[in-house]
């Protein structure tokens, strides 16, 4: 979908701001007082000069969040992109009401289909309807601006330090979330770039209507009618986005001292292995949960649980497929569930005792068991329905969401340095012995777990690293930056892959560890 400029799209919301509603949302209404403001949040009220919103580049990034977010971030075109006319196209793809379809995005009907189908991801859910062009704005992220309101307070401008922030967070009940936390980060990305399919609720506005919660979702539908395919990784997310945040990566912020640092961030480099890690295990629960919700209904075999590159590859001459195999049913996911066995070894709560072997015992054996038996029973696409194999497929996913949403719950850390030199060279001896399967989505899943280990894992050593990757540069790759108008998306890419080309690097990133 291509992206408007970004003068045009400032022209058109300034004229919205002016007749923007207001909205009031919370978990508890009677707790929570309505806002009359026309200004609600976005341009004139969080993203003031100010406040977040100083296009000064000298000013100090908490000053210019708001402006970085608003004029270079491509969550806030979320929204207008849905305006653009491949993206009719595709609600026109989509169309099965007996009613002609839309001529135009200004037709009601389009926007009614918007605000069912696809607002839940490209807007803020909790923005009035006039403002839902701002896109994914701060609210959506980091929870409506009513939790946030107490904390700018004169009694409590104190410094922002970690047991503050802390405090903060466990004393207001309106919910902020606390995107610092990597844990939580990846939930709320994952939330749209992964899947969402539990949501439930409604969301009331002042002039006493309220809207559904929709569920998030891209199906293949979706994307068999134009919509890109969603490849999700934190650790890429955060290095390929414009920061309106200090990251870990990043210089230290002027007039922060050493003391300073230690007392009021907490945060990780998008290229650390922490972010690899935690983003890994993260989302691998809400893959998990969006399988399961998919299982069983009528829809099923939902084919973005399978490997897109098991039927998608290129057939014209010389590279008929890309497979050495032949195969007769797709092969279940090869994404989100790749590589979570070594994020598990990194993990402390789960890392086998000195000196076992790999996956010896515990949760990394159980985690492995379950995966290649949930694996079996869903190369078949007719596990469907009320079944033994249904009822099978269901207790192994609910036993690795169990593995996973302890870790999660407890933000189980990393291991230490010299524990991750050996688990790093067990995984490369391991990928020598088991790397058989040479599909595009396992390819890149094994580059970007070695790119993350290539980088050093603790948070004083990453400010002044320079992130190295294991892999070189390949036509096959996901992209370094954020994606263009024009450029391939993550599926064209995959159409030149080159298994031999990688097993070539893998045999170099195997060298380099030994």
């Amino acid at each position: 979908m291509k992206m408007p400029g970004c003068n045009n799209l400032v022209r058109l919301l300034s004229g919205l701001f002016a007749s923007v509603c207001s909205v009031s949302f919370a978990q508890d209404p009677s707790s929570t007082p309505t806002i009359h403001r026309s200004n609600y949040l976005v341009k004139q009220d969080c993203n003031s000069a100010n406040c977040h919103g100083n296009s000064v580049i000298t000013s100090e990034l908490w000053n210019q969040s708001g402006e970085i977010w608003f004029s270079q971030d491509p969550h806030s075109f979320a929204f207008a992109n849905l305006l653009s006319p491949e993206s009719l196209k595709i609600v026109c793809n989509l169309w099965s009401s007996q009613d002609a379809p839309p001529e135009n995005v200004d037709h009601p009907k389009y926007r009614q289909f918007l605000e069912v189908h696809c607002v839940a991801c490209h807007a803020s859910e909790v923005s009035p309807l006039a403002q839902r062009l701002s896109g994914v704005d701060c609210q959506s992220c980091h929870g409506s601006q009513l939790a946030w309101d107490t904390s700018h307070y004169p009694e409590n401008s104190q410094k922002w330090t970690k047991a503050n922030r802390a405090a903060f967070f466990k004393n207001n009940k309106r919910e902020p979330i606390d995107t610092q936390s990597p844990w939580i980060l990846a939930s709320v990305c994952g939330s749209c770039h992964v899947g969402q399919l539990n949501r439930s609720g409604v969301i009331p506005f002042d002039d006493q209507s309220s809207l559904p919660v929709q569920q998030r979702e891209v199906s293949h539908q979706l994307m068999a009618a134009g919509h890109p395919p969603t490849y999700f990784e934190l650790g890429q997310y955060l290095r390929r986005y414009p920061k309106h945040w200090w990251d870990a990566g990043m210089p230290i912020p002027k007039g922060l001292n050493a003391e300073d640092q230690k007392q009021t961030l907490d945060t990780i480099s998008g290229s650390s292995l922490e972010a690899w890690r935690v983003g890994k295990i993260v989302n691998a629960l809400q893959r998990l949960e969006l399988l399961e919700h998919r299982l069983g209904l009528p829809e099923w075999p939902e084919f973005t649980e399978h490997r897109c590159t098991s039927c998608h590859h290129p057939i014209d001459p010389p590279n008929r497929s890309v497979s050495r195999f032949k195969r007769s049913t797709a092969q279940w996911d090869g994404w989100y569930l790749e590589q979570v066995d070594l994020a598990l070894e990194l993990t402390q709560s789960t890392h086998t005792p000195s000196g076992s072997p790999p996956f010896a015992g515990g949760p990394l054996q159980k985690w492995n068991l379950a995966r290649l038996h949930l694996q079996s029973l869903l190369a078949n696409p007719h596990t469907i329905h009320p079944s033994d194999d249904l009822a099978e497929a269901r207790k192994k996913i609910a036993e690795m969401k169990g593995l996973l949403a302890g870790i999660i719950n407890e933000q189980s850390p990393m291991i230490n340095t010299q524990e991750i030199v050996k688990v790093r060279k067990e995984w490369a001896d391991r990928l020598a012995k088991t790397a058989s399967d040479n599909s595009w989505e396992s390819a890149i899943q094994i580059q970007l777990a070695a790119d993350a280990l290539a980088n050093p894992p603790n948070p004083q050593t990453q400010v002044n690293s320079t992130p190295s990757s294991a892999f070189k540069k390949t036509p096959w790759d996901l992209p370094n930056g954020t994606w263009r108008p024009g450029e391939p998306t993550p599926y064209e890419a995959s159409r030149n892959f080159d298994w031999n080309r990688f097993l070539e690097q893998l045999q170099e990133i195997q060298q380099s560890y030994k």
